[in-house]
């Protein structure tokens, strides 16, 4: 026999508990006994297979820099990403808040490395063309998706490079967010982390999107 019993999840993470079995009836008992657990991985998460195992999804790694914070020159963002849930294939990242990026058109090319390895070709814009993201210059959000047939692996250090042109006036690093979204797992919108290194000599240069005339 199997047993189904649909329930909704806690809002906070969880260790699967001690989960244990017993029976009553009028003529005998079955002792209590610890159920057994599949411990096997789901979504790429080890045991979460487990009953009432639970993990809110996230970007444990979420930190992003620039390359120069010079005026009207071309500066290569980079954003490092670690999860810890897999995102399939369909999945949406979406980094928004790129206030006075410069970036001609909606496809934009990205540069996407793990382990060294270049997989740009995981990642494709809303046309499904491979190493690209979508831009939308009004929102200033840049939206990326998994590719048909890639894997978001967890606790893969996923390093993403994309080329903007700085606005020609200073201005502050920007409050930039970070989300996902896909059928099974989503990821709530929270500020990236930034890179605090002094850039030509300006504390905090290294802040995305920072520019200093």
């Amino acid at each position: 026999y199997m047993l189904n019993i649909s329930i909704q999840n806690p809002v906070a993470a969880q260790s699967s508990p001690s989960i244990s079995i017993l029976a009553t009836t009028p003529d005998f008992d079955i002792q209590e006994a610890a159920m057994v657990k599949p411990n096997t991985a789901l979504l790429g998460v080890p045991g979460g297979a487990n009953p009432l195992e639970v993990v809110v999804p996230s970007f444990v790694n979420k930190t992003m820099g620039q390359t120069t914070l010079l005026p009207s020159v071309v500066n290569t963002l980079s954003l490092t990403l670690v999860s810890n849930v897999e995102l399939l294939s369909g999945a949406w990242i979406t980094i928004s808040g790129l206030e006075n990026a410069g970036i001609v058109g909606t496809s934009v090319g990205l540069v996407v490395k793990a382990g060294g390895q270049d997989v740009s070709g995981y990642f494709c814009d809303g046309s499904g063309q491979g190493g690209a993201g979508e831009w939308n210059s009004v929102t200033w959000t840049l939206t990326i998706e998994v590719c048909g047939g890639s894997i978001f692996s967890v606790g893969a250090e996923y390093w993403l490079g994309v080329n903007v042109t700085n606005p020609a006036v200073g201005q502050s690093s920007p409050a930039i967010r970070i989300s996902a979204s896909s059928m099974l797992v989503d990821i709530v919108v929270s500020g990236v982390d930034k890179l605090s290194d002094a850039l030509f000599g300006v504390m905090d240069g290294r802040e995305p999107l920072r520019v200093v005339v």
